[in-house]
């Protein structure tokens, strides 16, 4: 079975969400899960990080797969580009 068939979705397929849109979600919106699977050095770094998110490195995302999953809320991956994060 394919870990990633382990997470549920309303959507067909994933989307992309706009920072602004993300702020006021997140302000709005408690239970969303922000996942940054940048290395820890970029989550600590100087460009910061998004205040409440999990960091993941996407190494090692298929570790955390499931205690992800148990989560069950939604989910917003982040990254500084959108290679990982997508």
């Amino acid at each position: 079975m394919n870990p990633l068939s382990w997470f549920r979705c309303a959507a067909a397929t994933p989307s992309w969400i706009e920072p602004a849109v993300l702020a006021t979600r997140l302000e709005r919106d408690h239970p969303l899960l922000v996942l940054d699977v940048r290395g820890p050095d970029e989550f600590t770094g100087p460009l910061g990080h998004i205040r409440g998110a999990t960091n993941i490195p996407l190494v090692e995302l298929p570790a955390h797969l499931p205690t992800l999953v148990l989560e069950n809320r939604p989910l917003v991956v982040v990254c500084k580009t959108d290679r990982r994060s997508s």
